[in-house]
């Protein structure tokens, strides 16, 4: 009787074993070059170049852009500082101290500043047009020294309107109309030399007073009127016109603001003045007539009160009595 073997005691199971072994260790070394190949991080690799290329490309255009949009933004402030400078500095341009024409006009600066003008009613010789009210005058400007002179009205013009005195040229001129006085002005700004015009009433008086607010501007009374002014007492027989300078001047350096030959301004005129405080007055828009100040070498000395104002139609004239001097912008 044959003996049944089971399964897993034959005797080919040694065998079989060995083959299926062999199999799976081929299976093994079939697999193990997809596993351990050292080349394959290679391809991982390559993503490597193409971030270079990412970063100078972000890098270049972000800096240069960045680098320009900056600056000019950081310079606009540049122009802006221009209109600055203007605006913190005073609306009036600098006066210079003095200057001197070619006619050897002689300007000296008269400062800015306020001042009572008029006359208080208590002052002996006082009248009504000199209603007493605060003024500010908000400019420079410079006033001639001295009267024009018959000299210097001759180059302008041509010829000598003055009668009187006409042996010396060095005396104001005179024989003038306020009409006659602005043809001059004309003809005097075409020659190229600055702007010329006669001075309002407020800039004379107030050039005139030098600081003072008493009726002369050297003091309360007549005393030293003879040391400043021509006169009736001191402009000889019979009474002219003499030349200009020669007196003492005020303390802003200003010669015969009394005495000598009145003198025209631009105002015209008005007899209704009122006391509220005026900033650079410049008298009424309209009027038959014009204002001159200041006496004249016939009058007395209680005419001479720095306050005093006088009328005259612009196309009259008065003989040897009545002149100017100027203001230069």
């Amino acid at each position: 009787m044959l003996k049944q073997l089971h399964p897993f005691s034959s005797p080919f199971l040694p065998k079989l074993a060995l083959l299926a072994l062999l199999a799976s260790s081929a299976l093994s070394l079939s697999a193990c070059p997809a596993n351990n190949t050292p080349s394959t991080p290679v391809p991982t690799a390559t993503p490597t170049p193409t971030a270079l290329p990412t970063v100078e490309a972000t890098a270049s255009p972000t800096a240069v852009p960045s680098a320009i949009a900056t600056a000019l933004p950081t310079s606009t402030p540049v122009p802006s500082a221009v209109p600055t400078a203007p605006i913190s500095s005073p609306t009036p341009l600098p006066v210079s101290a003095s200057a001197t024409n070619t006619l050897g006009m002689k300007f000296v600066r008269i400062d800015a500043g306020a001042f009572i003008m008029g006359s208080p009613s208590t002052e002996i010789g006082h009248k009504a047009d000199e209603i007493q009210r605060s003024v500010t005058l908000t400019r420079a400007f410079l006033m001639q020294t001295t009267e024009v002179t018959q000299r210097q009205w001759k180059a302008v013009m041509g010829s000598n309107p003055s009668k009187l005195t006409p042996e010396n040229l060095d005396r104001p001129v005179a024989s003038i109309s306020w009409n006659q006085i602005q043809d001059f002005i004309a003809r005097l700004n075409q020659r190229g030399e600055g702007f010329y015009r006669l001075p309002t009433e407020a800039e004379w008086e107030y050039a005139a007073r030098a600081g003072s607010s008493e009726p002369y501007f050297f003091g309360p009374n007549t005393r030293f009127l003879k040391d400043f002014a021509w006169f009736v007492e001191t402009s000889g027989e019979p009474s002219l016109p003499q030349p200009v300078g020669t007196k003492r001047p005020n303390l802003f350096g200003l010669y015969d603001v009394i005495g000598n030959v009145s003198e025209y301004v631009a105002d015209m005129y008005t007899g209704e003045i009122s006391a509220e405080p005026q900033v650079d007055p410049k008298g009424p828009p309209s009027s038959a007539h014009r204002v001159y100040r200041d006496c004249h070498y016939a009058q007395p000395a209680e005419d001479c009160r720095v306050a005093v104002r006088h009328l005259i139609r612009p196309d009259f004239v008065v003989e040897g009595q009545i002149g100017f001097r100027l203001v230069r912008e």
